[in-house]
């Protein structure tokens, strides 16, 4: 129980109250649409404040807003001006009347939004997750926390797989009612994370219409199946935006049997990265299939899934960022098979700022990701991958050719660069005279 529920949510009522206290009425969804207005508003306005929590209340007449920051000075402003002006605009958004209390967080330490907040921003300037999460735990134990954990996820380090790591240190009783449990999810808006073209092909569109509609049109023929990178980049990626969408009535939890209630349907969740999961839809008829990151599936995962769509009007939905042109997925989609592809660039996606595209893009420019991370092609990680090579070609300093007062030395080179982990493993064998010797290091 206390493992699938929000512990806020779960303790309501309890040892917890409600952050909007009011009765609503005929007018219930209206009010509701208005408390979400005033809280983007407010977190968007005051987002330098570390503004914790943000409590609405209301009478016939009049809207209380109390505002939880570790910062009270940054919002009253030198003598209450800042906090009038804040007031006068709530009066705009809500054309109701708005009164402002200020509620100081006087252990910062102690609050989970503000400690997700201190990882998430430390995160964004390229501070070490691991550090950053670890300084977090030692604060929070030093004011007296009796437990504490932190769960990271997404592409750590920059790194092309997107994974979770969890830390944790005392005690943190989710089952125990009575205990005093603060939870928070912040994001961390880093480049590796918002890459237009690399995000897989998910899509609102995906979410709220492909999936739904799919799921509602089997005929119970067939079992349907949902496939990804692991359960966890499945969760992240696919159940949580549509439980966000859907509600949690329509979009369900991942159960002990790798099952999930979606839309009424049973929806097998299934990871695919190793060969291991096979076995897992071996036998099985699909009526229905969604695939998620496929270009970092096992090949034999894929190929056993497509002899399973043995239904007339089985259906297969996928999404994968490019990789290499050689890649299986990439040879399936340009085969005979009835395939329909849509792709897309980074100057497809309309919410990203003109700013952080055009910074990206000069990043990315004259080495072998731009095509892959801007241009969405199909590109083999091959030719100019670290940056300053590209800067010193376009600067034609020739600073990492051979100095030219040296001879030349019969020698072949090859380099290999294997990327994982925290960060790249260089190995350069050299052949000279019939003798091979390395050279390998971190």
């Amino acid at each position: 129980m206390g493992q699938k529920v929000n512990p806020i949510s779960n303790r309501l009522g309890i040892i917890r109250g409600w952050d909007s206290n009011w009765y609503g009425g005929k007018k219930y969804g209206d009010t509701l649409l208005e408390d979400n207005k005033i809280r983007k508003y407010l977190r968007t306005r005051l987002a330098k404040a570390s503004v914790s929590r943000i409590i609405i209340e209301r009478t016939l007449k009049m809207v209380t807003v109390t505002i939880c920051t570790a910062r009270p000075g940054m919002i009253i402003g030198k003598g209450g001006e800042d906090v009038k002006n804040l007031q006068e605009e709530l009066k705009k958004l809500t054309d109701k009347d708005v009164q402002i209390n200020i509620h100081e967080v006087k252990r910062p330490e102690l609050d989970a939004e503000l400690v997700a907040a201190g990882v998430a921003r430390q995160i964004e300037n390229k501070v070490a997750y691991r550090r950053a999460v670890k300084m977090a735990i030692q604060s929070t134990m030093r004011i007296g926390a009796e437990g504490i954990k932190i769960q990271v996820s997404g592409r750590l380090n920059g790194a092309e797989m997107s994974r979770s790591e969890m830390f944790k240190e005392g005690r943190t009783p989710l089952h125990t009612l009575r205990a005093d449990i603060d939870y928070a999810l912040v994001e961390a808006l880093t480049k590796v994370g918002i890459i237009g073209a690399t995000g897989s092909g998910k899509s609102w569109l995906d979410y709220a219409v492909v999936i739904p509609k799919r799921l509602c049109a089997l005929r119970g023929q067939g079992a349907a199946v949902m496939l990804g990178n692991t359960q966890g980049t499945l969760a992240r990626n696919i159940l949580e935006p549509m439980r966000d969408i859907w509600g949690e009535g329509l979009v369900g939890n991942i159960s002990s049997d790798n099952t999930a209630q979606l839309f009424g349907r049973r929806v097998h969740i299934l990871g695919a990265d190793n060969r291991k999961h096979v076995a897992r839809i071996q036998g099985m008829t699909i009526e229905y299939a969604y695939g998620d990151e496929m270009t970092t599936w096992h090949e034999e995962v894929f190929q056993m899934l497509k002899s399973r769509l043995r239904c007339a009007h089985s259906y297969f939905d996928g999404t994968a960022n490019p990789a290499d042109p050689h890649h299986f997925v990439k040879t399936f989609i340009d085969s005979d098979a009835d395939v329909f592809c849509q792709t897309s660039t980074i100057d497809d996606n309309p919410f990203l700022p003109t700013e952080f595209v055009e910074n990206l893009k000069r990043e990315y420019a004259g080495t072998v990701y731009y095509n892959r991370f801007i241009l969405g092609q199909w590109m083999a990680a091959e030719g100019i991958i670290y940056r300053p090579f590209a800067d010193s070609i376009a600067a034609g300093d020739r600073r990492f050719y051979w100095p030219p007062d040296q001879p030349l030395c019969p020698w072949r080179v090859q380099i290999g660069v294997d990327f994982g982990g925290n960060g790249f493993f260089p190995c350069r064998p050299f052949e000279n005279a019939g003798q091979c010797f390395g050279d390998f290091g971190r």
